[in-house]
């Protein structure tokens, strides 16, 4: 799917310590596989995770976060990106650093998704839409 989508909800954090870890195995992960997610710069990403910047990181991922210092987490904010790109391969990598909740996503046609994080798996939910 590469169709333009805003987010709706997100309703997950990353700890700080999990924040690092995500940057460990981004690194780990791009160097063994050498992923082709579309827009995704893998040197970028890799930069990013080198200077351990998970600002920055999950700029590069295509989502906007802020700092919960009261939480001591981030949160995500916003989609950077106009368009969906392998996002689900990506989450699917990091669910595991991820606490359990969901990011709600709608695209330009009007159809709304959820990934779901649970228990350090991902899973992608569609809803149904009952009109009465």
């Amino acid at each position: 799917m590469s169709c333009c989508v805003e987010l709706q909800e997100s309703t997950i954090y990353i700890t700080y310590e999990n924040s690092k870890k995500i940057i460990r195995s981004l690194i780990d992960y791009i160097k063994e596989k050498n992923p082709h997610w579309r827009w995704v710069n893998n040197e970028n990403l890799l930069d990013c995770c080198e200077n351990d910047n998970f600002i920055k990181v999950m700029e590069e991922l295509g989502y906007a976060i802020y700092d919960d210092i009261d939480n001591d987490a981030y949160k995500i904010d916003y989609m950077c990106n106009e368009k969906l790109g392998d996002d689900d391969n990506i989450f699917r990598v990091l669910a595991s650093f991820i606490s359990n909740g969901y990011i709600e996503l709608i695209n330009d046609d009007g159809c709304r998704w959820r990934y779901v994080f649970n228990e350090g798996e991902m899973k992608e939910v569609y809803p149904k839409i009952i009109w009465e």
